[in-house]
């Protein structure tokens, strides 16, 4: 998406009506834009566009459901930037340095922070959410899910589950690491969490302790081949989720693809950190593997996570 913050030529006291990228597919009636107002060398930024409104739904269940109506929606153009937020879950508006966080009909999103800064990850794997943020304040870094519910009155409206603050946080594969604030300054270690299916809650998969953290995921298996490799202060050891609980050589061939050595042991595994790139992978083969992994090794951190490639290598 082309930054918010591009130049635009206009005369002076101009509003402008810029259309948003991304939305050249959508019905006309229903496209979205940028507002810029122009004055001199100075430009302020608002928001313009179109939804649905669904009407309360009728307690006589006899009676047919009235369709919804179109209503514009106008944030006026006072801001000094705009962006859209996330994977199309609303809008972001520059004032002051912070970031204000506004949903597709033009309100604030109240559970969502001011932020500095925002970064946006697309789930991987089996997502049941559309996005995740992560949102940098004066407090702390927060993160936040983005999921698209249907809210009455409303329609497909994105909703957000926001939790923090983190004195560190990464995305993962399906949740995200995170170290608590440490009051005393003496170095707090890794935890991980991740999303509840069936509400709009986390839940921990690994409690803060760790010093080093692996996700390994079967990119194929929703999530019934999924562990992590953890360090912690008395050694390293397998830690399962859901029906990987316990991790058993049946759920660990799978993520594998039945190719995992006779010789399964934790001591392969240590190894196998010892040859992880620091950063971001492609095609990588480890010792005992016929195929490649994906994923990414933050080596400053120790964390990071290992996917199957559906292709051998």
């Amino acid at each position: 998406m082309l930054s918010a913050f591009a130049v635009l030529l206009s005369s002076c006291g101009k509003t402008e009506r810029i259309l948003i990228p991304g939305q050249e597919q959508v019905p006309e009636q229903y496209r979205f834009y940028y507002l810029v107002k122009t004055s001199g060398d100075k430009q302020l930024w608002g928001i313009e566009g179109v939804i649905d409104e669904y009407p309360k739904a009728s307690k006589d269940q006899s009676k047919e459901s009235e369709p919804p109506k179109p209503i514009k929606i106008r944030i006026a153009p006072k801001w000094e930037a705009a962006e859209v937020l996330g994977k199309w879950g609303g809008f972001r508006l520059l004032k002051d340095g912070m970031w204000h966080a506004y949903s597709l009909d033009g309100k604030p999103i109240g559970e969502l922070p001011y932020f500095s800064k925002c970064e946006t990850s697309i789930p991987n794997g089996y997502p049941h959410y559309d996005a995740m943020l992560k949102l940098e304040t004066p407090d702390g870094i927060f993160m936040a899910f983005q999921d698209t519910k249907v809210l009455p009155r409303r329609g497909n409206f994105p909703v957000y589950t926001c939790f923090g603050p983190y004195q560190q946080a990464e995305f993962g594969y399906q949740g995200y690491f995170f170290k608590e604030i440490d009051e005393f300054d003496e170095g707090s270690l890794w935890g991980y969490n991740a999303f509840k299916e069936d509400s709009n809650e986390i839940f921990y998969e690994l409690g803060p302790g760790c010093k080093s953290i692996i996700e390994l995921a079967d990119t194929r298996s929703y999530l019934t081949a999924y562990y992590f490799l953890v360090e912690r202060m008395n050694g390293w050891e397998i830690v399962g989720r859901k029906r990987t609980k316990p991790t058993s050589s049946y759920y660990q061939g799978c993520l594998f693809m039945d190719h995992l050595p006779i010789g399964w042991s934790l001591e392969t595994l240590r190894g196998w950190v010892e040859q992880l790139p620091d950063g971001t992978f492609d095609n990588l083969k480890l010792n005992g593997n016929v195929y490649s992994f994906r994923g990414f090794w933050d080596a400053e951190n120790r964390i990071g996570f290992l996917t199957n490639s559906p292709q051998k290598k």
